[in-house]
């Protein structure tokens, strides 16, 4: 049994995955390190599958910043490159961004689980109700995704071919309980260091 409540610990999540993303460099490398060792330790399985999984992505990100931006070029003697240091630095702070969020999924699946997630969402969510956000079918939805993404053939192939084929219908638990004081005095902490720091 975890000692804060799913809400809880998603804005605390939150709070830290805000923070990363918002720190400039060198202190940025620092923040990546730090989440992807513990990532490693603590989500190894999880944190290396999210990693393969977007290593394209970091390559592309990283090569088209380092052609579209302007700056000292990095092959001088070849005008057909037009690759930049100043691109270059770019691409590789995006891409390192983008593996410090994969390292914080990884641990915060690894921590909750799937169906506390889904129930941090769905209690996060119902107090937008009264403006018309549908608290339940978005955890219905994320529940259908994150069990997607659990099976063994979720790669972006299989989708495709599995995208006609009728599912079974099945049933998704919310599991609903109250807040507590310590998980009231998470929340508010999470949302006074964002304001803190000025994101909010």
């Amino acid at each position: 049994m975890n000692v804060l409540h799913p809400t809880a610990v998603l804005c605390l999540w939150a709070s830290i995955a805000v923070f990363i993303q918002t720190l400039p460099a060198p202190w940025l490398w620092y923040g990546v390190l730090g989440v992807s060792v513990f990532a490693a330790i603590f989500a190894r399985a999880r944190f290396l599958k999210l990693a393969r999984r977007i290593r394209i992505l970091c390559g592309v990100t990283i090569v088209l910043f380092a052609m579209a931006t302007p700056g000292i070029r990095l092959f001088p003697s070849l005008a057909w490159l037009p690759m930049t240091w100043d691109g270059l630095e770019l691409g590789v702070i995006h891409a390192m961004r983008l593996l410090s969020m994969v390292a914080l999924v990884a641990t915060l699946l690894e921590s909750l689980g799937v169906n506390e997630l889904i129930s941090a969402l769905h209690h996060g969510l119902r107090v937008s109700t009264p403006l018309g956000v549908p608290a339940d079918r978005i955890a219905v939805r994320l529940s259908l995704v994150l069990a997607a993404m659990e099976r063994s053939d979720s790669g972006w192939r299989a989708w495709l071919l599995g995208a006609e084929v009728p599912r079974a219908n099945g049933i998704a638990s919310v599991d609903v309980r109250p807040l507590r004081p310590l998980d009231v005095a998470c929340i508010i902490l999470a949302l006074g260091g964002l304001i803190g720091w000025g994101v909010v």
